[in-house]
């Protein structure tokens, strides 16, 4: 084959990997004759393409390498199934619903232990022995900071803990840990205490990680130095801040703190910059030496991996000087990583390394063109980030519903101290690696670049609406967007003066559009799956109530993951039903605004933002408020009890003790939704009240489920529960991405 019909075997083995999203076969594990049948479906459609194409596409490949591609993303699906980890017949897993109370295992540690977002020590743990019999498998690991701390790779400890295992999103918007361990091979979880370290720590890259960091945080101090250390080693390799990583993420410089083609690009330039004087062969040695070497320090991600493949591939053109084609070095590239690891194709590091690099080949000529009357360096700059942006910012968008409102402002102004700062770290990390003291003071030349950035990330995620939610994206519109920018990049017309421009509104119009139809027309109640006191979010044609939040965590995993796949920016009219947990709804404030809030009882000031111009209204008897079609009303204090009406259906959010004494309220309509605000202890009291629906964390037997005389929704059991006038009532469990770092 020549090189157009390698490239289209290649694309082949890619669609193939990527299809089976689409089929619903990307994360577990499906019977051969249902995978089969789809690779059986791409050898056909191999086979029609090299019937038809070759008539269209005279200078195209021939029929063959058409029917040989078909075939080829078939073998993909076929060679994704198998290595789909699934638990063995020992597998530590199986033994969860066996064991009640603690049990002692002894592993060894396979991943450098990192903290989470509540402070504590995670690890993977491969297993060996439970309650000293034999198993396999691996296991997800949690331990307070004191008895994780000083813990390496390699290690054999013993620890005892629970067994569980990670359970699937319960709410639209949550993350999938379940699936995310799923694909690393874990299917089970210990949260536990150390008993004894078996072994000490092995040597391992963990410890040049180690002292680079440690000499870096000695030269810059905490958290600058951490921030360093990440800006050139990766977030993985480092414990920096939760809140920093937020502030970056949030203004869309996440991947300054992720080792990936930019930092690659970088330490090879310094390297070929270095070694200029120097033979090809020399300088083909280095770079390798150099490049393995990085690869070690960071682990081997998949955008690590992709970038320095791409640097092998200059290098060696370099020493045969040759001229390389980066768009088919990168196509080359990522097949060859989805060969070795076909499961990195659902990796949102690989996806988004491979789109900006894309992105970067194919497009920043383009803008730089029309940015000509700019002075050079400028337009560089704005080129790059607007390149990079245009080919992630969909998958970003598909991925968490929400858009960095001054990320291209951002990065055009911060790229010169990113640049800096990362070249900077990689020299002193370099030097600290044989004189930690002289790396240190080197860093110390970095601290107030550094502190320059983290002050402008600051100001611009402290301005008003520095990210909006636009909800939540379908896979038909992402396909939608990216075969419009594959139009404007293929098809020779659209690249003569703007037009391109033209095609790329209308694409975006074809999704703004339905998002806004939908948001402004949707009538929804949402109860959602929470471990304490019910969440209910009440959306009514663009307006949002919400009632409850839960504490922090319900807050960071459950409700604004909710609200932000929902694209709701603002909540008109909150409600705090029991006595608000002031960290709780502080997080609410951070990150939407808040136009009326009522509350069971007098909180503090210095709980809601200037920014929000909202005071604290403490709820009164018989108090109603009005929401468009949706009236929230108070008729019972101490404890508060809330009736909606919406429409001509009625909710009421009580305790079970107190639902006696509604039967007068009750008396004014039929058809009562009840949300319990804890598990019921009998359902017997629904005999005797017009309710006929409902909604409760849990009751106390299946004896009660059986014989409940309403119709009955048990959020432990069935994840958030919805209603809409068109659809009734559903159980919703949706999966989706987000941040694994704070697990």
């Amino acid at each position: 084959m020549n090189g157009k019909g390698w490239a289209i075997a290649c694309l082949a083995y890619i669609i193939g990997l990527l299809s089976t999203g689409l089929f619903n076969l990307s994360t577990e594990a499906v019977s051969w004759p249902q995978w089969g049948f789809y690779s059986l479906a791409w050898c056909i459609i191999g086979s029609v393409a090299g019937g038809f194409l070759p008539r269209f596409w005279l200078r195209g490949p021939r029929w063959p390498v058409w029917v040989v591609s078909g075939c080829i993303a078939g073998l993909a699906i076929a060679h994704l199934q198998f290595r789909i980890p699934q638990p063995g017949p020992l597998d530590v897993s199986w033994l969860v619903p066996q064991l009640e109370d603690a049990a002692t295992i002894r592993g060894e540690i396979l991943e450098m232990p990192r903290l989470n977002a509540k402070q504590k020590v995670r690890f993977v743990l491969a297993a060996q022995t439970v309650n000293n019999e034999p198993v396999t498998g691996k296991l997800y690991v949690t331990l307070p900071l004191l008895h994780g701390t000083g813990l390496a790779p390699r290690q054999e400890i013993e620890i005892i803990g629970n067994l569980y295992q990670p359970s699937a999103p319960a709410n639209p918007g949550a993350f999938d840990f379940r699936a995310y361990l799923a694909r690393r091979g874990v299917f089970a979880g210990v949260s536990g205490s150390l008993v004894q370290e078996v072994t000490e720590p092995p040597w391992g890259w963990w410890r040049l990680r180690q002292r680079i960091v440690r000499s870096q945080v000695r030269g810059l101090g905490s958290p600058t130095g951490q921030l360093v250390s990440s800006m050139v080693l990766g977030r993985r390799a480092v414990d920096l801040p939760f809140d920093i990583q937020k502030r970056f993420v949030k203004a869309g410089l996440a991947h300054t703190l992720a080792a990936s083609g930019f930092h690659v690009s970088l330490l090879l330039g310094l390297v070929l910059t270095l070694t200029r004087r120097l033979g090809s062969r020399s300088r083909l040695l280095i770079g390798l030496g150099v490049l393995l070497l990085y690869i070690g320090l960071t682990g081997m991600q998949p955008s690590v991996m992709r970038a320095a493949l791409m640097g092998v591939g200059v290098l060696i053109a370099l020493v045969t000087e040759r001229k390389t084609k980066p768009l088919g070095l990168l196509l080359l590239v990522a097949t060859i990583l989805l060969v070795i690891d076909p499961l990195w194709v659902w990796d949102l590091g690989f996806q988004l390394s491979f789109l900006a690099t894309l992105g970067l080949i194919v497009t920043v000529g383009a803008i730089a063109k029309r940015l000509d009357w700019l002075p050079p360096t400028i337009a560089t700059l704005i080129a790059v980030p607007l390149a990079a942006s245009l080919w992630t910012l969909p998958l970003l968008i598909y991925k968490f519903n929400v858009v960095a409102v001054y990320s291209l402002a951002i990065n055009v102004v911060v790229t010169p101290l990113v640049t800096l700062i990362s070249l900077g770290g990689m020299v002193a990390s370099a030097i600290a690696l044989l004189l930690p003291d002289a790396g240190g003071a080197i860093a110390f030349l970095l601290y107030y670049p550094a502190q320059i950035l983290i002050a402008i990330v600051t100001f611009f995620t402290d301005l008003p609406a520095s990210s909006r939610a636009v909800g939540k994206i379908s896979t038909i519109q992402l396909l939608l967007i990216y075969a419009g920018i594959l139009a404007v990049w293929l098809i020779p017309g659209f690249k003569m003066g703007w037009r391109w421009l033209g095609m790329l509104g209308a694409i975006a119009i074809l999704v703004i559009v339905p998002l806004g139809y939908q948001q402004g027309t949707l009538v929804q109640v949402t109860v959602l799956a929470t471990d304490a006191e019910p969440v209910v979010a009440i959306q009514d044609r663009g307006k949002v109530t919400l009632i409850n939040c839960g504490d922090g965590d319900t807050v960071s995993y459950t409700v604004l993951p909710f609200l932000r796949s929902q694209g709701a920016n603002q909540v008109h009219l909150a409600i705090a039903a029991q006595n608000p947990v002031e960290s709780a709804w502080s997080a609410i404030f951070e990150n939407l605004k808040i136009k009326t809030f009522l509350t069971a009882s007098t909180v503090q000031e210095a709980l809601f933002s200037a920014e929000n111009e909202v005071k604290p209204q403490v709820i009164t008897s018989n108090q109603t408020v009005q929401l468009g079609d949706v009236t929230v009303s108070a008729i019972h204090l101490d404890p508060v009890v809330l009736q909606i009406q919406l429409g001509d259906r009625f909710w009421i959010v009580a305790d079970e003790t107190t639902l006696p004494q509604l039967q007068q309220q009750l008396s004014i309509a039929q058809n009562w939704v009840w949300i319990a605000t804890k598990p019921p202890k009998s359902l017997d009291i629904l005999k005797q009240l017009p309710i006929d629906v409902a909604i409760a964390p849990s009751v106390p037997s299946q004896q009660q489920i059986e014989s409940s005389p309403v119709q009955l929704y048990l959020t432990e059991e069935l994840g958030a529960i919805q209603w809409t006038p068109e659809t009734g009532f559903q159980a919703t469990v949706v999966d989706a991405e987000a941040d694994a770092e704070l697990f």
